[in-house]
């Protein structure tokens, strides 16, 4: 009679995690926002960009993205989704994003995305279209289908100053130093902020902005 022997062999896969799965720009992932910004600014990413946000990001300090022609920076477009519920947040005396005089940026949240600042200060806002000099204001942008959460606990409350502001680029509560104009607000809840949408411009000079169903 012959005895059959069986082997047991226990296989152990090891897999690595990419921790570097927030934010991706086309397929370079990284772990914030400001980070996948910092990348276009350095001329990394170029043309027609796309920014997927797939996780919650903590922002350090504020997510500024240039205006294509500044320094490096070489884009004709920049659009930015999310695939799933996720929050970009940071406890940041200024903006947690700031569009520097970028043009043809689309922010999309698809009513999936949460932005908010936690900071109580004064000073303190959620987007920031800033005008980056007397000849560079943030034109033909779009912020759509996004929760926008400031810190203000009360009525009246000054805690975080703007849910969205557009203003000048060095003073977020001073008049743009160029046109912010063309851009297009829509669709957005915008929670516990003094003000919820604030276009600070000179008079007559702020044109063919549009806010919708806010």
């Amino acid at each position: 009679m012959k005895k059959l022997y069986f082997a047991f062999f226990t296989f152990f896969l090891f897999i690595t995690v990419n921790s570097f799965a927030q934010v991706t720009v086309g397929v370079t992932p990284y772990t914030t926002l400001g980070a996948a910004f910092n990348a276009i600014n350095a001329g990394t990413h170029t043309g027609a960009i796309n920014i997927t946000i797939s996780g919650n990001t903590t922002e350090p300090v504020t997510a500024v993205l240039n205006s294509s022609g500044t320094g490096a920076a070489n884009y004709t477009s920049v659009n930015i989704t999310t695939s799933a519920l996720a929050t970009v947040t940071g406890n940041i005396v200024g903006a947690i994003i700031k569009l520097n005089g970028a043009d043809l940026v689309t922010l999309d949240g698809n009513n999936l995305l949460t932005i908010s600042n936690t900071s109580t200060s004064a000073d303190a806002v959620v987007v920031w279209l800033a005008s980056a000099s007397t000849s560079d204001g943030a034109t033909e942008n779009q912020i759509l289908n996004t929760t926008i959460i400031g810190a203000g606990t009360s009525n009246g409350s000054t805690s975080t100053y703007a849910g969205v502001i557009s203003s000048s680029g060095t003073n977020i509560r001073a008049a743009a130093d160029a046109a912010n104009k063309s851009n297009f607000f829509g669709f957005l809840k915008i929670k516990s902020c003094y003000i919820g949408i604030g276009l600070w411009g000179v008079p007559g000079n702020e044109e063919a902005n549009t806010i919708d169903t806010c």
